[in-house]
């Protein structure tokens, strides 16, 4: 059996908890350390409004105060001041092709083009897209320094709120995935690094806020799709600092001339950070925390200290503005906070972020993750301390003393201080502003949503439901996109690796019954007036429903759990339940058949490469192994004849197998896709008149014709970020084709 990594290192870390003695101060020398200087290489708006039994805003709970004040000093050796002498500037980069995306589509507000012909086999090859729904998960967020505007930037552009009412005030949307964003002190200058494949030079572009224009492009030493990366303005604004954790150095930027000015080697880069107000670097490496000025030649030693036996599994490491506190976390779920004064390591307080926090017993052993702090924000005077955590809760404590102030509930794993400190904007795919004073609830930005898990077509109804990484449900108009309703199907959010997302929906023939499947809870609405139930068992949230089916007449329910447990409901007797002996495993493979002897298909894609066939009787009445790898995606036509299977083998194949009279018979396979090495087929669905199967990777979309298993046609699909497009859907009039994204948008 493997044993998960969180669970390894629980075990460890507790082990070594248990085993360390009282920490004391000692007081060893550490040597100066010399820095090495090397060339460097060249409009609606979403929840929270109430929805059945949604409440309006997340309300202000009671949680504990910091469990102890540490005594022990950390080891602290000021080191003499120095300045390394200057090196040769690399020469002046060519600035990228840069173009602004115009906006061809439909946005939600927009009236969509009339509805052409039915997608069929004849006109595949002219499908356009045509409707743009979204503005992308908030990957992170600044404020402007006098607090007026809140900046978001999300993987397609960068957008600007008023930060007093919430409405968008400018976008700019770029032809590149975003990465990271960093805003000079003084608010003028705006850095925007890209996603880019290995092959590709990586850019960090840096534009006037006032109108956009490019100042500078300078090539970085770093690849922001697969390794950690940071950036910060100096207190002018005039250098910008960047650093690649693949090459462990640290670049110093003059952005005037798109010039490095010097670069660091670091020897094992654990983190850093800056603080622009008193121009103080802070590195982490081989477990010594050291302090430098940046000036135009190089870094001036300011103080290094050795970091605490018991901290050096530490996993944040954050400077305060004012460059006199240190912040340090630890890891995978230890909801625990240490507070160090800059100047001599020494460790002031540890705040906990539960009450029931202790180190002999992490909370990883109870659900993986919960209390882990995931982001840290301080106010800009330093005063207050801002923890949010796995749990999607924020703590503001006080920097003077460690005193709890203020605590918020179920609002979001990031947390952002505006610049007077009386407000926060917290959030983990969309971001809420909350005052500090009374945690009372101020604005939401709108159209951020976070991954799409889920979309179905209203039948009967001009209208698409879309299953957010929120825990909501939205149903948009066909017409515009306009929000008809929102139905929070997902209850709590009390798990580090399972969010409150809309994993599965799915809607009954007539539409009159929308089933939803949640990590926390499956539940049945009524459509018409959308109350709902919740269908039990209730599964815990870190284990939850990975996906539902309900029959076509709206009698049965099926629901696959992610501990392999599947369970079968009549709604005429919702009391009662079927639980599978054997259950199924993964994403939109759930299909109850109609019109045929047995209830539903499954596809195991955890244990077992295996598509089971379930009679009535909760027997599996046959199996097929897809060999070599297994599949990845399963379909049904519409009247129950044909399944489609997708094989994974060194590329990709389609199968048809035939489903009557209680026969299992393979009909045909397609020829091999060529997808890429880490890639498959995810989704596939028929057209509603049977004669086509839609297929869906990561990066691009697949048609065939049944009738003869050709692949007609195939396009790429605009998916920027962890894992691009997720979910497809076509409509019941076969006009209509959806496809949802990782980064919130639906196209």
């Amino acid at each position: 059996m493997r044993i998960p990594h969180f669970l390894l290192l629980a075990i460890l870390l507790v082990a070594c908890q248990q085993a360390l003695p009282t920490p004391t101060p000692t007081l060893t020398a550490v040597p100066p350390t010399t820095v090495a200087i090397v060339t460097a290489t060249p409009t609606d708006q979403p929840p929270p409004i109430a929805m059945a039994d949604n409440t309006a805003t997340p309300s202000p709970t009671a949680v504990p105060t910091k469990t102890a004040t540490a005594t022990a000093t950390a080891t602290y050796t000021p080191l003499p001041t120095g300045t390394p002498s200057p090196t040769a500037t690399s020469p002046a980069l060519p600035a990228p092709a840069q173009t602004l995306a115009p906006d061809v589509w439909a946005g939600i507000g927009t009236p969509m083009p009339p509805n052409s012909a039915v997608i069929s086999p004849e006109n595949i090859a002219q499908i356009a897209q045509i409707g743009h729904w979204g503005k992308g998960r908030i990957l992170t967020a600044a404020y402007t320094p006098d607090g007026s505007q809140l900046i978001a930037l999300t993987a397609e552009g960068v957008y600007w709120y008023d930060a007093a009412t919430a409405e968008q005030t400018a976008v700019q949307r770029y032809n590149r995935p975003l990465v990271n964003m960093a805003l000079s002190p003084d608010g003028q200058l705006l850095a925007l690094a890209y996603a880019t494949s290995w092959d590709v030079p990586t850019y960090v572009e840096v534009r006037r806020t006032a109108d956009n224009e490019l100042v500078s492009a300078l090539q970085v030493e770093f690849n922001p799709s697969y390794t950690k990366q940071w950036m910060r303005f100096t207190a002018d604004g005039s250098t910008l600092l960047t650093t690649s954790w693949q090459l462990s150095q640290m670049t110093v930027w003059d952005i005037a001339s798109a010039t490095a000015k010097y670069a660091i080697p670091f020897r094992e880069l654990n983190d850093l950070d800056y603080a622009p107000t008193n121009n103080i670097l802070a590195v982490w490496e081989e477990n010594i925390a050291s302090f430098w000025a940046v000036d135009e030649t190089g870094l001036t030693a300011l103080g290094e200290f050795a970091i605490p036996e018991q901290y050096q599994w530490s996993e944040q490491f954050t400077l305060s503005p004012d460059g006199e506190l240190l912040v340090l976390t630890m890891p995978d779920g230890i909801g625990q906070a240490i507070v160090l004064r800059r100047t001599n390591g020494e460790v002031l307080y540890e705040l906990s972020v539960d009450k029931q926090q202790r180190l002999s017993k992490l909370p990883v052993l109870s659900g993986p993750g919960r209390g882990g702090i995931s982001a840290i924000s301080f106010s800009p005077d330093s005063q207050l301390l801002a923890l949010a955590t796995g749990k999607l809760g924020v703590t503001i404590w006080r920097t003077a003393d460690g005193e709890l102030t203020q605590s918020l509930q179920d609002v979001g794993n990031q947390v952002y201080f505006a610049p007077d400190g009386t407000t926060v904007a917290t959030g983990r795919d969309s971001l809420a502003q909350w005052r500090v004073a009374d945690a009372s609830f101020v604005n939401v930005l709108n159209q951020h949503v976070g991954a799409i898990f889920a979309l179905a077509f209203v039948p009967n109804q001009p209208h698409l439901a879309v299953g957010a990484g929120d825990g909501f449900v939205y149903i948009r108009h066909l017409r515009d996109g306009g929000l008809v309703t929102s139905l929070r199907a997902s209850r709590s959010n009390t798990a580090f690796f399972s969010y409150p997302r809309v994993a599965d929906l799915e809607f009954s023939a007539d539409g009159q019954i929308l089933v939803t499947a949640a990590d926390d809870a499956v539940r049945v609405w009524n459509m018409t007036d959308y109350s709902f139930t919740t269908l039990s068992p209730r599964p815990r949230g870190d284990v939850g429903a990975s996906e539902v089916a309900i029959s076509s007449n709206g009698q049965f329910v099926v629901m696959s759990h992610y501990d392999e447990r599947t369970y079968l409901w009549d709604l005429t007797q919702t009391s009662q339940h079927q639980e599978f002996t054997q259950g199924c495993h993964g994403g939109k493979n759930l299909i109850l058949v109609p019109n045929q002897e047995f209830l539903l298909i499954c596809h195991d894609t955890l244990f077992r490469p295996a598509i089971r066939l379930w009679s009535s009787n909760s027997i599996i009445w046959q199996e097929l192994i897809s060999e070599p790898l297994g599949a990845s995606a399963i379909a049904v036509s519409p009247d129950g004849q044909l399944l489609a299977i997708g094989v994974i083998d060194d590329g990709e194949s389609l199968e048809l197998w035939r489903l009557a009279e209680g026969q299992y018979e393979f009909i045909l396979a397609t020829a091999d896709l060529i997808i890429n090495d880490y890639d498959s087929l995810h989704n596939l669905i028929f057209s509603p008149d049977g004669q086509l199967i839609i297929g869906l990777s990561g990066a691009k979309a697949f048609v065939w014709e049944v009738a003869t298993g050709d692949l007609l046609h195939t396009w790429p699909v605009s998916g920027w970020g962890y894992d691009g497009p997720r979910s497809l859907a076509i409509s019941p009039d076969g006009r209509w084709l959806a496809i949802g994204t990782s980064e919130g948008i639906v196209q």
